[in-house]
């Protein structure tokens, strides 16, 4: 939706390990600094990548 509007738009993904050690993955995305979706998780999880559209 944002991009049909013109908006760039960044979703990021980042991973950590639960307890058991198990690798857990998560997703957020962010359009002009602010954050769209994913925000409460976020700080749990390391950035592994970045796809910019």
């Amino acid at each position: 939706m944002l991009r049909r509007r013109g908006l760039a738009v960044q979703v990021h993904f980042g991973v950590t390990k639960d307890a058991d050690g198990k690798l857990l993955a998560h997703a957020w995305s962010r359009c002009q600094g602010e954050l769209v979706t994913g925000g409460q998780q976020m700080p749990e999880y390391q950035p592994i990548s970045v796809f910019v559209t």
